[in-house]
Formats: C-alpha cells, structure tokens, sequence
C-alpha cells in the first residue's frame, strides 16, 4: 500500500466531523453517501479497531488500483501510478473515468497531470486546505517521484509547465478552470472523507 496515504487518511469512528457530507470509518471507507443517520450496517453502528480499519483501507486500494489499471491507456512509473491510485481513491472510480484529467493523461499529456488534480480540491463550492495539501502531494508523485506530504501554501497556484508551485490565489484559478470544462462539473466533487 503506497506510503501517500499517511498523511491523508486516518483512522475514524463512524461519527464524521460536522463538515463530512458523507458517512464514512476507518481510513476514509464509505459507507454510504449522505451523513450518518442511525441506518449504517451493525458492524460500522461502533467503533472499528486500527486492523479493521486498514482492511477496508487495503480492499478500497484495490478497488481504486483496478479502476487506474483498466482506465489508464498509457505507460505509468510506480510513482505516477500510486498518485493517481490516491486520487481515485479519494474522488472515485466513476469520477476519474469521466475527468479530463484522465482524458488528457491518456493522450499522452503527462505534463498537465498536475494542474488536472487541483481543479478536484473543492467541496460545498469551495476549496478545502486539506485536499489542496492531498492534491499538491498527489502532484509532486506524479511529476517528481517525491513520496509524503508537501508542506507547500494552500493559496499557491500550479503550472503546467515543470510543475511548478507558483505564490497566486487558488481560488480563481480553479473556479475559472471549473467553468471551462462541463465534464468536471457534471461528476460529483470529492469530499474530504473520501
């Protein structure tokens, strides 16, 4: 299991924090969309230990690796691989079947890659520090090889040139990619427990 996921997952009970959209546990296993209402299956209604919580942590890899393997139709490093595997892992397989990110991966744009990821760091309309952090760190794997969270600025724009962190509000720039492209506003924005 890629080292990535030590500084995006941890280990939760079944209660999210207030600003969860949907109902998850363990290392950001979805249980089911929407917050958690009382109906969750018996095993999730208390607390899991750390084994079982990286269980469905190492069961969701292989859900997010499988979908990377049959969608991706060009050669992957294991870094690039393992970056893309977080990032599905965290939006999901639907979504990264239908981003441009894939679309223009897959056209051989190894490049744009990066800036691709940072227009998925939005929830609720607004960008979140914590993916922009998880995004920067998917992008510096991607591009650099470079394991572990990036402690880069939140308010940092990315280029598509080298992959280079730029001092610019990110929030303009995101939403105004947002707009260019109807495909990534018709998929589901990911949230920050999954």
């Amino acid at each position: 299991m890629p080292s990535i996921y030590s500084g995006h997952e941890r280990h939760d009970t079944l209660r999210p924090p207030e600003n969860r959209r949907h109902c998850t546990i363990g290392y950001g296993h979805l249980v089911h969309r929407g917050r958690c209402n009382g109906n969750e299956p018996e095993d999730f209604k208390r607390e899991i230990t750390r084994e079982q919580g990286l269980d469905l942590l190492r069961r969701d890899t292989k859900v997010a690796e499988r979908a990377v393997n049959q969608q991706v139709q060009v050669v992957l490093t294991q870094y690039q691989f393992d970056a893309l595997v977080s990032f599905v892992f965290n939006v999901g397989a639907g979504a990264f079947g239908g981003s441009t990110l894939l679309l223009r991966l897959n056209q051989g744009e190894y490049r744009a890659v990066p800036a691709e990821l940072m227009r998925w760091v939005n929830s609720g309309g607004r960008p979140l520090p914590g993916l922009v952090r998880r995004r920067r760190t998917e992008g510096v794997l991607f591009s650099q090889g470079a394991y572990g969270v990036v402690d880069a600025p939140t308010d940092a724009d990315i280029s598509e040139s080298a992959y280079a962190i730029v001092d610019a509000p990110a929030d303009s720039d995101i939403s105004e990619v947002e707009g260019n492209d109807e495909r990534a506003n018709a998929v589901e924005k990911p949230t920050a427990d999954h």
